[in-house]
């Protein structure tokens, strides 16, 4: 019964620190509750030690106190998963599969201004490739080209693919653009770094 999940460094630092609320724990390891306020779990973070503002190496894990029990953990993507896709062309043949709690993208509100929509139940979204870098990948969430994606609140949850071979966790969900209109970016989970932070821990289930 796992008591794990994964998530990013910057979701649980300052002031969440005090009140660790594993909804990152309900996204990764995919709970049955919709709701972000029917999600009671509470755990201890533990941080990638290689984090730094703002956004470098943006992996954690949370450890629910409790276990939860009928569960499936998603799989983790291998090292150089999404690298070897680049590398044979087939990268952005595929839909990006993110989950999460967040809100809305920025809607404009005559006489009152900008705002994010939020109603704290998890929803899904579909987005496509943009590029990829040696830490990030970057996901093109504009509606305008068929696209969604995530928004402010998301962070932590994760990316799935699935080539064919069942879904992986391929990265989660870091930061994007102000308005949340046009791009996701998200620390990939398939790096060196990310995988020597996570697998002594993941060895442990």
């Amino acid at each position: 019964m796992p008591r794990f999940c994964g998530g990013p460094v910057h979701t649980v630092k300052g002031e969440y620190m005090k009140k660790v609320s594993a909804v990152v724990a309900a996204l990764v390891i995919a709970l049955a509750a919709a709701s972000f306020f029917a999600t009671p779990y509470h755990g201890k973070v533990v941080t990638n030690p290689d984090w730094h503002e703002p956004y470098r190496n943006d992996t954690a894990l949370v450890f629910v106190d409790k276990p939860v029990k009928n569960i499936k953990p998603a799989a983790i993507a291998p090292r150089g998963y999404l690298d070897a896709l680049k590398a044979n062309g087939t990268i952005d043949d595929y839909a990006y599969l993110n989950v999460g709690y967040g809100s809305a993208e920025q809607l404009v509100v005559p006489q009152t201004g900008p705002t994010f929509p939020f109603d704290g139940i998890r929803k899904y979204t579909y987005s496509t490739y943009s590029t990829l870098d040696p830490e990030y990948i970057h996901r093109n969430q504009d509606v305008h080209q068929g696209n969604s994606g995530t928004g402010y609140g998301d962070s932590g949850g994760p990316t799935f693919l699935d080539t064919g071979a069942g879904p992986y966790v391929v990265s989660v969900v870091s930061t994007g653009d102000n308005p949340c209109y046009a791009t996701s970016v998200n620390e990939r989970i398939d790096t060196a770094n990310a995988h020597d932070f996570l697998d002594p821990y993941l060895a442990l289930k």
